[in-house]
This record gives structure tokens, C-alpha cells and sequence, in this order.
């Protein structure tokens, strides 16, 4: 019972650290996708309302959705 046991906390384990895996591989790819875009977007993106330094632009997971068409808000 007790080798069930490990066996299936074992898979768990292993489960979780998959799916952190591609949770962290999305996040990378949106923000390295949000990075290109911003790159052939920069004269029509949106600026911070203290000035329109292209430093200053919204750089979130939320906009990096919105460039590529998957969430819209």
C-alpha cells in the first residue's frame, strides 16, 4: 500500500512540475512574441499618459494576448 502511495505522489509531483514547465514556456513565448511586436508596432502602441517615451509603453501578459489576436479587452 505504502509503494501506491509513493507512486502516486510521485506522479503528482511530477504532474505539477510539467505543467509549471509549460505555463512558464507560454509566458515566454508571449512576452518574447509582445517584444516583437512592439518592435513593428511602435509608432500605433499605446503610451503611458506621462509622456511618449517608448520606455514608458504597457509591457503585460495582457497586452501580449491582445498583439496576438488570443484575448481581447
Amino acid at each position: 500500500m505504502s509503494s501506491k502511495a509513493f507512486f502516486f505522489l510521485l506522479l503528482i509531483v511530477l504532474f505539477l512540475l510539467v505543467t509549471h514547465i509549460d505555463a512558464q514556456r507560454f509566458i515566454d513565448v508571449m512576452m518574447a512574441r509582445n517584444e516583437e511586436l512592439n518592435g513593428l508596432l511602435s509608432n500605433s502602441r499605446r503610451y503611458a499618459a506621462n509622456g511618449n517615451s517608448p520606455m514608458l509603453k504597457r509591457n503585460s501578459l495582457l497586452d501580449n494576448l491582445y498583439n496576438i489576436g488570443y484575448f481581447q479587452y
